[in-house]
């Protein structure tokens, strides 16, 4: 309502029907939306920001070849804005064409001094789903923005469950004890020490780490202990750890 109120005053403005255009393309009015879109673009061929939030609706919308035909033509136009680039990614995402995606995925982190960790995680995601032979790139995408950063719990979590799909435990155990280092007795880093040690076949040391990571929860205020989540932890810490004994056991009788 204030949007058009000036735009009474101001019919000319390409500005004012750009914003109320984008807002109603956010409360998903898309008619009035494209239609404000489309009035902006007559008053002001130059105004490229419609392409991005035009592509942007078609993508709500499913229109796939729509939406691609804009943002396609918004980051030709703006190749070095960020949220540009950023959704033209994300559109080749959806469109299955990764190697695409991780160029502007690139692109956009080369364009801002301050990427979000969100941008990391898509791209190295884009690069696992071409295929396990790309997860080491994903891995070094995830470290790129942990050196930028900062040791940003998601960013590792991420990298380490790509490091133990391709089997590189060294590398896993390493990233652990560094998490480790800065978060303290971190509960979930523990355990998951204790089974990349199992994965790696070091079932000795393995036991050894579920003692420590169920030392760590005992550890815990009582009123800390009994929550949920961290009951939960500590069963299944129990049962993998019962496991690995019996795992041990076996390869005992079997010799």
């Amino acid at each position: 309502a204030h949007v058009s109120a000036q735009l009474a005053d101001q019919p000319e403005s390409a500005a004012l029907y750009f914003a109320r255009g984008d807002l109603h393309r956010i409360h998903q009015y898309w008619d009035a939306a494209l239609a404000d879109f489309e009035q902006a673009q007559v008053l002001d061929e130059n105004l490229h920001y419609v392409n991005l939030s035009r592509g942007k609706l078609y993508m709500a919308l499913g229109r796939s070849d729509d939406a691609h035909e804009e943002l396609f033509r918004f980051v030709q136009k703006e190749p070095s804005f960020t949220e540009g680039l950023i959704t033209f990614a994300r559109l080749l995402v959806k469109e299955g064409d990764h190697e695409q995606a991780l160029v502007y995925f690139g692109r956009a982190l080369e364009s801002t001094n301050k990427p979000a960790p969100d941008y990391y995680l898509e791209s190295a995601r884009a690069a696992a789903a071409r295929g396990d032979t790309h997860l080491p790139q994903a891995i070094v995408l995830l470290d790129e923005g942990i050196a930028r950063l900062g040791p940003l719990m998601v960013l590792e979590t991420l990298a380490l469950d790509f490091e133990r799909r391709v089997g590189d435990f060294e590398a896993a155990l390493t990233r652990i004890d560094r998490v480790l280092e800065f978060s303290g007795n971190h509960v979930n880093w523990l355990t998951l020490r204790a089974r990349v040690l199992e994965d790696a076949g070091h079932l000795r040391e393995a036991d050894e780490a579920y003692d420590v990571a169920l030392a760590a929860i005992q550890q815990f205020p009582s009123r800390k202990r009994n929550t949920k989540m961290i009951s939960k932890r500590e069963t299944q810490a129990q049962a993998a750890q019962k496991l690995l004994k019996e795992r041990i056991q076996n390869e005992k009788d079997d010799i």
